[in-house]
C-alpha cells in the first residue's frame, strides 16, 4: 500500500497502490528524474491521506507534441503573438520540431530527448540562433501543457545553458562593411530591372526598419519637413497580414538628409506618373511593378540577390541592413538609448547584448586622459613615475 519510487529500465518511476487500485507512471530519466519522482510522491501520500483519489482514474490519452502544438498554435499563439511572429513559429514548429518529436506524446519528450534535439542541431551545424529558437518554441509550448495539467514537468525548460550566448553574438550578427554598403547602394541605384527599389533598400540601410515594416510604410507616416518617419504597422511576409510593430507599438526615425533627398524625388515622381495616368497618387511609398505591395520572397530571390551579384557581394538577408544600421551607429560612438529608439527593442540593454561588440574599445589613453581631469600629476607627480620606473 502507497506510493514508492523505482527505477526501471534507466527510468525512474511511480508505483501507487491503494485501496486495491494500482497505478504506474513513468517520471524520467538521470538524477533530475529520480528527483522530480521522489518529489511527485510527497505530494501524492498527501493527496491519498486527505482522500483524493483523483490520481487512480485511468488518465486520459496524452496528445502528442504534434497534435498539442497545432492545437497551441491555432489558440493561445494566434491570441497573444503578431501575425509575423506566429507565422516564424509555424515555420520552426513544422520544420524543426515536428520532426524531431512530432509522433512522441508530450509525456515522453524527456530531458534526454530535448539534449539529443540540440545534439541533433549542433551535427547539421545550424547557426546557434536558430537552434535556441526552436529550442525557445519548444519550451514554451510544454510550458503551456504544464499550466493545462498535460505533463508534469518542463523538460525543456533551463537547457539554453547548452547553447553559448557569445557564439550566437559572434555567428548571428552580421553586417556589411562601409565599402560593402556603398557597392551594395551603388548596385541598387544603377539596377535597370523592373521598378526602381533603390529607395526601398537605401531606407532599410538608413533607418534600421524592418523589412515588413518598410513594405507597409505610407506616405502620411513621412514627414519630409522634419524628417522623421512614423513606423505604425507591418506586413508579414507568409501571410501578407498587416499588424502593428513587433514592438507591439509605434515608433519615430530619422532620417538622414540622403534619405530624405531620395523620398522626397520618389514621392514627386509618384505623383507625376498618377496625374499623367489620371489615378489618385498611391498611398504606399514602396510598391511592386503592378501597384501592390512588395512581395518579400520575390524580393529575397530577384531583385535582392542581384543587387548583391552585381555588387560582388556573398549574399545576405536583407535584415542584415538593420544590424549593418545599428552596428554603423554605435561605431560611431551613438548612445545605446538612442539606437534602441531607432530599432524600437524595449531597452538599450538588449541593443548593447546584441551590437555591444561594434562599439569602440578603450585603451590606455582612456585612463591618461583620467590624469588630465583631475589634474593628478600635479598632485602627487611622482605617482606615475615611481611605477614606471
Amino acid at each position: 500500500m502507497g506510493v514508492k519510487v523505482r527505477q526501471r529500465k534507466g527510468a525512474w518511476w511511480l508505483f501507487i497502490d491503494h485501496d486495491k487500485k494500482r497505478k504506474a507512471k513513468r517520471v524520467g530519466e538521470g538524477p533530475t528524474g529520480k528527483r522530480a519522482a521522489e518529489a511527485a510522491a510527497v505530494q501524492l501520500r498527501a493527496r491519498l491521506a486527505a482522500g483524493d483519489r483523483a490520481i487512480l482514474t485511468p488518465a486520459a490519452r496524452v496528445p502528442t507534441f504534434a497534435d498539442y502544438s497545432r492545437q497551441w498554435l491555432d489558440g493561445v499563439a494566434s491570441v497573444r503573438c503578431q501575425a509575423s511572429t506566429r507565422d516564424l513559429y509555424e515555420t520552426t514548429r513544422r520544420v524543426r520540431l515536428v520532426p524531431a518529436c512530432g509522433n512522441l506524446p508530450l509525456d515522453q519528450i524527456t530531458r534526454e530527448r530535448v539534449r539529443a534535439f540540440i545534439a541533433q542541431a549542433h551535427a547539421q551545424k545550424l547557426k546557434p540562433n536558430t537552434i535556441r529558437r526552436g529550442l525557445s518554441l519548444l519550451a514554451t509550448i510544454l510550458n503551456t501543457a504544464v499550466d493545462d495539467g498535460v505533463i508534469p514537468t518542463n523538460t525543456a525548460a533551463r537547457q539554453g545553458r547548452i547553447v553559448n550566448a557569445q557564439q550566437i553574438q559572434a555567428d548571428d550578427v552580421d553586417v556589411f562593411g562601409a565599402d560593402e554598403l556603398v557597392k551594395l547602394l551603388d548596385a541598387a541605384q544603377a539596377d535597370q530591372h523592373g521598378t526602381p527599389l533603390y529607395p526601398f533598400v537605401l531606407t532599410l540601410a538608413r533607418t534600421g526598419m524592418r523589412i515588413g515594416e518598410a513594405i507597409a510604410l505610407e506616405w502620411q507616416d513621412v514627414d519630409l519637413e522634419r524628417r522623421i518617419i512614423a513606423v505604425r504597422r507591418t506586413i508579414s511576409g507568409h501571410s501578407g497580414r498587416t499588424s502593428v510593430p513587433k514592438s507591439g507599438k509605434a515608433r519615430r526615425v530619422d532620417m538622414s538628409r540622403q534619405l530624405l533627398d531620395v523620398l522626397h524625388s520618389s514621392r514627386s515622381l509618384q505623383a507625376a506618373e498618377a496625374a499623367v495616368a489620371g489615378r489618385e497618387a498611391p498611398l504606399r511609398v514602396f510598391q511592386a511593378i503592378k501597384g501592390g505591395p512588395i512581395n518579400v520572397t520575390s524580393f529575397r530571390e530577384n531583385e535582392w540577390a542581384r543587387f548583391l551579384r552585381t555588387a560582388g557581394l556573398r549574399y545576405r538577408r536583407p535584415h542584415v541592413l538593420r544590424h549593418t544600421f545599428a552596428s554603423l551607429l554605435l561605431a560611431a560612438g551613438e548612445p545605446p538609448t538612442y539606437v534602441a529608439q531607432q530599432l524600437g527593442h524595449h531597452s538599450a540593454a538588449f541593443t548593447l547584448k546584441v551590437y555591444g561588440h561594434a562599439m569602440p574599445q578603450g585603451d590606455r589613453r582612456a585612463v591618461d586622459a583620467l590624469d588630465t581631469a583631475t589634474n593628478a600629476t600635479v598632485r602627487n607627480p611622482g605617482a606615475t613615475a615611481t611605477i614606471g620606473g
